[in-house]
C-alpha cells in the first residue's frame, strides 16, 4: 500500500487560502443547461449554467483582478420543476424577452446566448459551477431568477 502521508508536508500554520472573488454583480452570459433530479426526494430541476464575462464595472481592485480568475468561470442556478418553484423559470424567460406564447420546453434553449447579472453573497473560492450560494440572476435592473 502506498504512503499518501508522505505527500503531506508544511505545518498547519503554513496554510493559506486560495484568493477568492468579492461578493459582487458579474455580468454573465446563459451558455448551456441540463436537466436533474434531487438526491433525497428526487424533485426534478433544471441547472441553468452562466459564464462570467467580465468583472462589475464599480470594481477597480487591481490587485485581486490579478490574482483571482472570474472572467469565464462558469456558475450554476438550478430552478426546481415543480407546480410551485416554476414560475421563477417562466419569469426569467419573460424577464430575458423570450415571448409569452414560446411553449415552456422550449425555455432552457431559447435562454442561451442571454446576458444578466448573477449577484453573489458569498465569496467564490471553487473553481467551476460550485460558486457559494448565487442568490439572484437579473436582466439590466429587472430581477431575471432567484436560484431554488
Amino acid at each position: 500500500m502506498e504512503n499518501f502521508a508522505s505527500l503531506l508536508t508544511g505545518t498547519v500554520g503554513d496554510y493559506k487560502a486560495p484568493p477568492a472573488a468579492p461578493a459582487l454583480a458579474y455580468p454573465v452570459v446563459i451558455t448551456r443547461y441540463e436537466y436533474g433530479k434531487s438526491r433525497g426526494k428526487e424533485t426534478p430541476f433544471i441547472r441553468i449554467f452562466t459564464t462570467i464575462t467580465d468583472w462589475p464595472e464599480d470594481f477597480d481592485d487591481e490587485e485581486v483582478m490579478s490574482l483571482v480568475k472570474v472572467v469565464g468561470r462558469e456558475v450554476s442556478v438550478d430552478f426546481w420543476l415543480t407546480p410551485a418553484a416554476t414560475p421563477m423559470l417562466l419569469k426569467l424567460a419573460q424577464n430575458c424577452g423570450i415571448s409569452k406564447s414560446t411553449p415552456a420546453a422550449m425555455i432552457p434553449d431559447e435562454l442561451i446566448g442571454k446576458t444578466g447579472i448573477m449577484l453573489t453573497k458569498h465569496y467564490m473560492r471553487k473553481p467551476r459551477h460550485e460558486l457559494d450560494e448565487p442568490t439572484a440572476l437579473l436582466q439590466g435592473d429587472k430581477l431575471i431568477g432567484i436560484p431554488s
